[in-house]
C-alpha cells in the first residue's frame, strides 16, 4: 500500500458512489484485520492526506464505522482499550501540531470546524533539494520550530 501512495495518493480521498466510502472508511469498518493491521494501514493512510472527517452517504466519518465494528481478530480482553487507542491517536494525528500546540480549546474549536465544514484542512508536502552543506536542514528544522 505504500508504493501504490508514494506513486500517487491524489485519490485516497475519493468516495465509491454506492455508499460514499473513502479507503479509510473500507479499512476501519474491516472486522477481519488485527489491531496491528487496522493502526499501520490508517496510519499510513492519514500520513498521505486520508481525512477522518470525510462523511459517507449516511453522514458516518470513518472514526464512526471504527466505533461500531467489533473488531473479531482484536484480543477480547483488550479490545476497548484498543479501539480507544487507536481512535485517540488517529484523531491526534489528523489535527495540525499547530492546533495541538495551542491546547484543549483550540482543539475542540478546529473540530467543531471541521465537523460544521468551516474550514478544510489540505496536506502539501515538500522537497527540499541542494548541494551538501547549503542549509536544508537547517532551513527544515528552522520551518518546524526545531531549531
Amino acid at each position: 500500500m505504500r508504493r501504490v501512495l508514494e506513486k500517487n495518493n491524489k485519490k485516497i480521498n475519493t468516495q465509491d458512489k454506492h455508499d460514499g466510502f473513502t479507503p479509510l472508511h473500507y479499512c476501519l469498518r474491516n472486522e477481519k484485520l488485527t489491531h496491528e493491521q487496522h493502526k499501520e494501514l490508517a496510519i499510513l493512510s492519514i500520513t498521505f492526506g486520508a481525512s477522518v472527517t470525510i462523511q459517507d452517504l449516511l453522514g458516518k466519518t470513518p472514526l464512526d464505522l471504527y466505533d461500531k465494528n467489533e473488531c473479531k481478530e482484536y484480543d477480547e480482553t483488550t479490545r476497548s482499550e484498543k479501539k480507544l487507542d487507536l481512535k485517540e491517536l488517529l484523531e491526534k494525528l489528523s489535527t495540525p501540531s499547530e492546533i495541538l500546540a495551542r491546547g484543549p480549546d483550540a482543539v475542540k474549536a478546529f473540530k467543531d470546524a471541521l465537523k460544521n465544514g468551516e474550514i478544510t484542512v489540505v496536506n502539501s508536502r515538500l522537497m527540499f533539494l541542494g548541494h551538501e552543506g547549503s542549509g536544508k536542514t537547517s532551513c527544515v528544522k528552522a520551518m518546524l520550530g526545531k531549531v
